[in-house]
């Protein structure tokens, strides 16, 4: 005997004879089945009803404001697929009806398919509303099968679901700065009203300079001011945690700027934003000006003159090595490109020229390769094209701290400092090469008379105890290698490089009595971001006789050039530091002595002269 079962639930006893005739008749719809099988769910046809049953919001609820609105629901005899397959409809308040999907698009989409901005689906059956206002609501939803058309039982189209925002005042954020500043950095101080700010994965606030990336400001067990403000999961230098309720700025040019915040829940949609508009005023003058030779350039952070005058800059986040004429033309075709990973501080980062580059048209590059590990190049430019031999590879790599700067010595060598790729220890051990300035020859091997030899790695450190650094120059004078050096939140160092020697991080930071490391000429604190370092010839016809043998640094949280003197008797003494360039131009990156004599400067879109005033 055969049970058939139809929509009413209803038992039928049949003789194995009959079936025939009963499966003909469900060739034609008229009958649901023959035996226990069932239809696939959602086709509007098997031995059960399809069930939607929310669960979520629950009947008349009161919910809070400025919350997301949680809604689930559970589903019997049918399966919500991708796009093209059976789903669910939802309505709120009447509105366009959304689709929701459980197949490889895992969204919520609105009828053009595109995403519905403040509907979130968090699993198979759960979704979140955000930006309701205070009143009554209702939320409507319905099963419907691949051609988008609703089941036609009830079960399948429960009444809709009514809840009420709670009339208590929403989040609200308001900016309590001041509209003008002096010069960058710019501290931005805020409040915020009905919503904590949390950790991440928490409700947090977001906030943009200028329309530029989104920045997260966190705060919460666990945070402290490194990782309080990040971009994409990572540090960042372009903004710095203060409080719970301010942040700094840096790298801001003279002018006027937009500030935009947002407070955002966990699943990132916004609750409340607000816009604030301040200015940066113009510094006063100082001993040097900088004049724009050249704009419209695409994040270069270095810089290196050839004899017959060409410039070489690369761009850090493309990976193009590209070539200024003389003359200050920019030639549209790069001379080399590699593939870079451009997250936080990584990418084409150093350059330097072969001192043999106009025989064999080859120069060094420092880069982060797709993929997330960093390497040291050589490109040479066949006419054809370019190719690259890797002379160093699988170097130490993080978010934050690569270093990347290169530059060739008197010596012939190659010199490489490395960062401590956030792990601060590593700077302490010799057999690593975090933390390291690095001297190797042309292919990669370790230079002769490097102070080290109780690894391969220690083969080709030649000094150690180094946090961070974007600065790396041999004085064209005295030929006295010096690097500058990021401190954490105080202790920015210029160092003399000497071989074998440690310089302390993380022990030490700064100035010590202790004669196990070797103290920098000059610290800064509170921190100023030292980036490109370079020596004034003690020849030269351009600067004023104060600078003239003497370091030029470039600073990027307040845009300025110092003017760093070491002592005259005893370089390894602590020496001066002034400011030179008030700043105005934004945060200032690389420096390279040119042909002319002049020092040339960017902010990584234009590139600067270096006057006196």
């Amino acid at each position: 005997m055969i049970e058939i079962i139809n929509r009413g639930q209803q038992t039928q006893t049949v003789s194995s004879t009959l079936c025939s005739l009963v499966l003909s008749f469900f060739l034609l719809g008229l009958l649901s089945g023959c035996g226990s099988g069932s239809s696939p769910a959602g086709s509007g046809v098997g031995t059960n009803p399809e069930t939607l049953t929310i669960t979520l919001p629950s009947k008349g609820a009161s919910l809070p404001s400025g919350q997301p609105v949680v809604v689930s629901f559970e589903v019997q005899n049918f399966t919500i697929g991708g796009q093209g397959a059976p789903r669910l409809h939802i309505s709120v308040d009447g509105g366009p009806t959304a689709h929701f999907y459980n197949g490889g698009t895992n969204d919520i989409l609105d009828g053009s398919g595109q995403s519905v901005v403040n509907m979130t689906r968090t699993s198979t059956t759960s979704f979140q509303i955000t930006g309701l206002s205070s009143g009554s609501h209702q939320v409507d939803l319905g099963l419907v099968d691949a051609s988008d058309q609703p089941l036609p039982n009830t079960e399948a189209n429960p009444s809709p679901r009514s809840f009420t925002i709670q009339g208590t005042p929403v989040s609200a954020i308001a900016v309590t700065s001041g509209t003008s500043f002096l010069s960058s950095p710019v501290r931005i101080s805020f409040s915020v009203s009905n919503f904590t700010i949390g950790s991440p994965g928490a409700p947090h606030m977001r906030f943009t300079i200028d329309g530029g990336p989104a920045n997260d400001f966190y705060i919460g067990t666990g945070n402290d001011p490194d990782i309080g403000v990040q971009r994409g999961g990572i540090h960042t230098h372009d903004a710095h945690w203060v409080s719970a309720n301010a942040f700094d700025v840096f790298a801001l040019s003279a002018g006027s700027h937009r500030v935009r915040l947002a407070l955002v829940d966990a699943s990132n949609a916004e609750l409340a934003s607000t816009i604030f508009n301040f200015t940066v005023q113009q510094p006063p003058v100082g001993d040097l000006q900088l004049q724009s030779v050249l704009g419209g350039l695409n994040g270069i952070v270095s810089m290196a003159q050839t004899s017959d005058g060409r410039i070489f800059i690369n761009e850090r986040g493309t990976g193009n090595v590209r070539v200024i004429n003389p003359g200050w033309q920019l030639a549209s075709t790069p001379f080399c490109q590699v593939s870079v990973q451009s997250v936080g501080e990584q990418g084409l980062l150093g350059l330097a020229l072969d001192p043999n580059f106009a025989a064999n048209q080859s120069l060094y590059v420092y880069y982060t390769r797709f993929g997330g590990t960093n390497r040291v190049s050589r490109l040479t430019n066949t006419g054809g094209g370019c190719s690259e031999t890797v002379i160093l590879d699988n170097l130490p790599t993080s978010g934050n701290h690569n270093g990347g700067i290169i530059t060739f010595g008197p010596d012939g060598m190659l010199y490489i400092v490395i960062g401590d790729a956030e792990i601060p220890s590593s700077a302490q051990n010799v057999d690593s090469l975090a933390g390291k300035v690095l001297r190797v020859t042309s292919n990669g091997s370790p230079a002769p008379g490097n102070p080290f030899s109780s690894s391969s790695n220690a083969q080709k450190v030649y000094s150690y105890g180094h946090r961070n650094s974007f600065g790396l120059t041999f004085h064209p004078s005295t030929g006295v290698l010096w690097e500058s050096e990021n401190g954490p939140g105080d202790n920015d160092e210029v160092n003399r490089i000497v071989a074998g020697q440690n310089y302390g991080w993380p022990i030490v930071g700064g100035f010590t009595s202790n004669t196990s490391y070797k103290n920098p000429i000059v610290a800064y604190t509170p921190v100023i971001a030292p980036t490109g370092i370079i020596g004034i010839p003690a020849s030269s016809s351009v600067y004023p006789s104060a600078y003239r043998g003497n370091l030029l640094m470039a600073v990027y949280i307040d845009g300025t050039l110092r003017l760093v003197v070491p002592n005259a008797s005893n370089q390894d003494a602590p020496g001066t530091s002034s400011v030179a360039f008030t700043g105005g131009f934004g945060g200032l990156l690389s420096l390279m002595l040119g042909s002319d004599g002049y020092i040339y400067t960017t902010n990584g879109g234009v590139i600067y002269r270096v006057v006196p005033h």
